[in-house]
Formats: structure tokens, sequence, C-alpha cells
């Protein structure tokens, strides 16, 4: 995990949403893709990401293309910042 990911783990731990992480890899044609995590009772995969480069936003252009019954998620800084501020005293350091 990165931080981030593993806070947002922790986080959907505290809510008690039941999550997979790297779920299923994805044929994206010029590369395979692994959404971050999985919520199955949401149907919804997440992808954490600090910012979206061009690279970043092909990939995410071509998921939703080619698995258009798929709900994807991104959770960009701006959202991230926000998830953390509210449950920084919860997430505990390690």
């Amino acid at each position: 995990y990165s931080r981030w990911e593993a806070n947002f783990a922790r986080i959907l731990n505290l809510l008690k949403i039941k999550w997979v992480f790297q779920p299923e890899v994805f044929d994206l044609k010029f590369q395979k893709y692994t959404p971050d995590f999985y919520l199955p009772e949401y149907d919804l995969y997440v992808e954490i990401k600090n910012f979206l480069s061009d690279y970043s936003v092909r990939r995410d252009k071509a998921f939703r293309k080619l698995y258009p019954d798929k709900n994807l998620s991104l959770i960009l800084k701006p959202e991230y910042t926000k998830l953390q501020n509210v449950f920084y005293e919860y997430i505990p350091r390690l």
C-alpha cells in the first residue's frame, strides 16, 4: 500500500465498509489496470491518486470506455485531504 491507500483502508474499516484491495485486473489493450479498491456493497472501484498525469488520464478514459458497466471513483488529492481532515484523529499512526 501507499500511505494514502493504507489510510483509505483504515477509514473504510472504521466505517465498517467491506473492501477488497486490488481485486481485479482489466485489460486496456495498451496495458493492464488494477484499481486500488473494490467496495462490493456499492459495486464500486476506487482509485487513489495524488494527481492525474497524462498517462493516468489516458488509462482512466480507456477503462471507462472499455468497461462502461463498471463504476470507478477517483479520489484525488483534494478529496483525500478532506477525508484525512475528517478522519485524522481516528486513523492510527504507525
